[in-house]
C-alpha cells in the first residue's frame, strides 16, 4: 500500500519534490522512533496529505506543533498563517539555530586559543579537541 502511495507521489510530483517527501518521511522516522516503519511512513504521507502535499506547510508544523494544536483545539477562531510567512518563520528559526552552532563554535575556538597559549595539560587539550570533534567544528 505504502509503495503505491509513494509511486502516486512521485508521478504526480517533480523529483525534487519526490525527494522532499523521503526527507518528511525520514524526519518522522526519527520524531517518533522506530516503532514500526510502515506504519511511521503511513503516518507521515497521511500527515503530509492532510497538509495538502505543501512541504512549506508541513515543514511548519513540524517545527511549530503548538500552532497545529491550537487550531484543532479552537476550531471556531483558528489562526490563519500566510505560507509566505510560514516560510519566513521557518527561515528565521533555522537561522537562529545556525547562529547558535556558530557561537557555541566561536566560543570552543576561543577556549582553545587560551589553552594554547596558557600551557594547560595535554589531557584538558585532548578533551577540548574531542568535544570539538563532537560538535563537529
Amino acid at each position: 500500500m505504502l509503495a503505491g502511495l509513494h509511486q502516486n507521489v512521485a508521478a504526480s510530483h517533480s523529483s525534487s519534490e519526490v525527494s522532499h517527501v523521503s526527507m518528511l518521511i525520514a524526519y518522522f522516522i526519527h520524531i517518533l522512533g522506530t516503532v514500526s516503519r510502515e506504519r511511521t511512513r503511513a503516518k507521515a504521507m497521511d500527515f503530509l496529505h492532510k497538509m495538502d502535499y505543501n512541504y512549506v506547510k508541513a515543514k511548519f508544523y513540524i517545527l511549530f506543533p503548538y500552532y497545529l494544536t491550537y487550531n484543532i483545539y479552537r476550531c471556531h477562531d483558528p489562526l490563519s498563517i500566510s505560507i509566505q510567512d510560514m516560510e519566513k518563520k521557518i527561515n528565521d528559526h533555522l537561522e537562529g539555530l545556525k547562529n547558535t552552532k556558530e557561537k557555541d563554535m566561536e566560543k570552543w575556538i576561543e577556549t582553545l586559543e587560551s589553552c594554547l597559549s596558557s600551557r594547560m595539560k595535554f589531557q584538558s587539550f585532548i578533551a577540548l579537541i574531542e568535544q570539538g570533534k563532537q560538535n563537529k567544528y
